[in-house]
């Protein structure tokens, strides 16, 4: 069902291309892997920066 309606999608979005990547996926049980190479990273938002570098401050 999901194949199917991915497949309505316009192929500039993927559609008929990504419907068959679904199915043959959910065929085999498997999952894609939407973000190869990431590595999560944890960055504060706000830093204060000194004479010894660059640091988050504390609350």
């Amino acid at each position: 069902m999901i194949a199917a309606t991915v497949a309505e999608v316009p192929d500039s979005l993927g559609g008929k291309r990504m419907a068959i990547r679904v199915a043959e996926l959910a065929r085999a049980g498997l999952t894609p892997d939407w973000m190869p190479g990431a590595v999560p990273r944890c960055v504060p938002t706000i830093v204060k920066q000194h004479q010894h570098g660059t640091h988050a401050p504390s609350s």
